[in-house]
């Protein structure tokens, strides 16, 4: 058999090995053939300095007195002064510190996201276009070519709100009156950066402080602070563009649906499917070779015209028909079929996700206002849509 010698045999099962018991029997550490086994004596095991085997070593090194051998290093104790942690420079650091820094960091990464993507190479350097031979045609594509002035800039501000407010409307609310000729001049607001065609302030270095108030009268300070100076050819130029382009369709009183705008003034109803289908756009602004393109792409959306409450008479039928169906059942199988997906209100045009059926409450039910106190949901509809039901 393979890694047999001459006059040796394998020992049986539960059998020792007569080498390992003779050197057992000697006081000696087995060969490392027999450790390893027959075929395997091309591996070597190297026994540790002295004889003694690396559990003795670590051994005798973790007992209080004793000394390591000489071949065994130990990772020496930091001094007592240094303590673990950050470097000295991040614990005296302040919070506001901190957070600038990381500010900073995640503007620059912004910066190169948008620089990796909107910088739109379609050919390699150097080479043309246009081909050498054949006969020239017309041919016309659904892009636009910006044109930028040259001597325009665009002053980047960074607005901060106290107390702080979550909703992106009251940001707006809270900024509507100060534009205009005597206050910021004509500015673009998206919650959180503001753009302006001047400078609010003569020192970059300068926070500008504005005191506004909600809706309801409740007091905000803001603070608008100098981000940059862009010029054309920016990367966050093509976010001013964005949200200009927006605004644009918006005021041509297209609803947006997602990132898209549609039309629903052009419908076209397909009563015997109780479908309607919208026109719409998908718009995209990007930096080619030739410079700042604008895209115009067509697109639809399918609206359903079913009511939730249709929905809900459906799946009240269904589960009837089959036997011991009770209410649960019923509220189960409308739960399934709305929890999840996008409904349409028709006064406001405007889409929410079914995120729960509230079972216990009809429109008689009441809810809290912003401004105090309660109204119910027949009430408020008729009050801000002028909608009965």
């Amino acid at each position: 058999m393979e890694g047999e010698g001459p006059g040796q045999s394998n020992p049986g099962p539960g059998e020792l090995d007569p080498r390992i018991r003779a050197g057992r029997a000697r006081g000696r550490p087995p060969s490392t053939s027999s450790v390893l086994g027959p075929g395997m004596d091309h591996l070597k095991i190297e026994p540790s300095a002295g004889g003694t085997s690396p559990k003795e070593e670590a051994k005798a090194t973790s007992e209080p007195g004793t000394s390591a051998p000489a071949d065994v290093k130990v990772k020496p104790e930091p001094p007592a002064d240094i303590k673990p942690g950050f470097p000295s420079r991040r614990e005296e650091e302040t919070l506001e510190e901190r957070q600038k820094r990381w500010d900073k960091k995640r503007e620059e990464r912004k910066i190169k996201q948008l620089e990796s993507y909107d910088n739109v190479v379609t050919r390699p350097k150097g080479q043309a276009k246009q081909g050498v031979s054949g006969e020239p045609i017309q041919l016309a594509a659904n892009y636009v070519f910006i044109q930028r002035r040259k001597e325009w800039a665009l002053y980047h501000y960074h607005a901060s709100f106290t107390p702080a407010l979550e909703r992106t409307k009251d940001k707006k609310d809270v900024m509507k009156p100060f534009g205009g000729p005597g206050q910021l001049g004509s500015f673009i607001f998206d919650g959180h950066s503001l753009w302006a065609v001047a400078k609010l302030t003569e020192d970059p270095d300068a926070v500008l402080k504005l005191d506004g108030s909600l809706k309801d009268g409740t007091k905000v300070s803001v603070e608008l602070k100098l981000v940059a100076q862009l010029v054309p050819g920016d990367v966050m130029y093509l976010q001013f563009y964005s949200i200009l382009v927006r605004k644009c369709l918006a005021a041509l009183q297209l609803d947006q649906m997602g990132r898209h705008f549609f039309d629903h003034q052009a419908a076209i109803p397909m009563p015997n499917h109780h479908l309607e289908l919208w026109p719409g756009f998908i718009t995209t602004i990007r930096q080619h070779e030739a410079g700042l393109l604008y895209c115009v792409e067509i697109t639809h959306k399918v609206i359903r015209l079913d009511s939730v409450l249709h929905v809900m008479n459906e799946r009240k039928q269904e589960m009837k028909r089959m036997r011991d169906c009770d209410m649960s059942m019923v509220k189960a199988a409308v739960a399934e079929e709305l929890i999840g997906t996008i409904v349409m209100t028709d006064y406001n045009r405007r889409t929410y996700r079914v995120d729960d059926i509230a079972w216990d409450e009809n429109p008689r039910s009441t809810f809290p206002r912003e401004k105090g106190g309660e109204i119910s949901y027949m009430a408020y509809f008729f009050e801000r849509y002028c909608t009965l039901f």
